[in-house]
């Protein structure tokens, strides 16, 4: 599986635009539980840290016993798991091997808790049962999928480069400009999951393209491709290896 980044600009975070932007999409999406991304030919999937996080949310200052301390506990002995076959390189069919063996029966404590719960309208234990209870079927996704992770901190990272330049730039003036920046963070930050080297890339981009002029062939497009075979060595090198 190629990993590749795509940003797109919309002024909304609705189910239209959501619709819009994953039709004919038949794979997995993952999410914090947004209702925009609850509906389409895809499957979803949950995000046990936005999960945890509202049973951390929800622990009295120093109780170490209660429920929700003992969800947080549980939950991170999955995420050990999960780093541990991470570290290891296991494949996919040994990674669905130990969530069935190892993980499942963490979860399934989990909801075991959760089930002989009644938290009061209004807490932050009820905010966290509620989620844990309508993000279920998300949540246990993974256990059955081997490429969907435990959470969607991955994509949550690939935001933050963005976050962190909008504040330097102080936004963009215009739909053309939003456009403009969210094209180029998505070719850079593919060229970071590919390993490339970015500057390098960029260069090799800005020599080529403007050589093919507007139309360039499937094949010109091909040869520039983060994973393709033909780019040149300083596309690949670190800024090191360069000097």
């Amino acid at each position: 599986m190629r990993p590749l980044q795509k940003r797109t600009y919309r002024d909304s975070r609705g189910k239209i635009v959501a619709e819009e932007l994953l039709s004919g999409y038949t794979g997995v999406v993952q999410a914090d539980g947004l209702q925009s991304y609850g509906s389409g030919n895809y499957e979803n999937a949950g995000c046990w840290a936005h999960a945890r996080r509202k049973f951390v949310d929800s622990i009295p200052e120093g109780d170490t016993a209660c429920p929700s301390a003992q969800i947080v506990a549980l939950i991170d002995k999955v995420a050990e798991f999960e780093r541990e076959a991470k570290k290891a390189g296991y494949t996919g069919e040994k990674i669905l091997e130990m969530r069935q063996k190892k993980i499942m029966p963490l979860l399934d404590q989990v909801y075991e808790i959760i089930e002989n719960l009644r938290p009061g309208k209004g807490t932050h234990l009820y905010t966290a049962v509620t989620y844990a209870r309508n993000q279920k079927d998300k949540l246990y996704l993974f256990l059955s999928n081997a490429e969907v992770e435990m959470t969607n901190n991955l994509a949550e990272r690939t935001v933050k480069p963005y976050v962190i330049n909008r504040k330097n730039f102080l936004f963009s003036d215009t739909e053309k400009g939003a456009d403009a920046s969210a094209a180029v963070m998505s070719i850079i930050e593919t060229a970071k999951r590919n390993k490339l080297d970015v500057y390098g890339y960029l260069l090799h981009l800005l020599t080529v393209l403007p050589e093919w002029g507007d139309a360039p062939t499937d094949e010109q497009i091909k040869s520039v491709m983060p994973w393709s075979m033909a780019l040149p060595a300083y596309c690949k090198q670190t800024y090191s290896e360069i000097q």
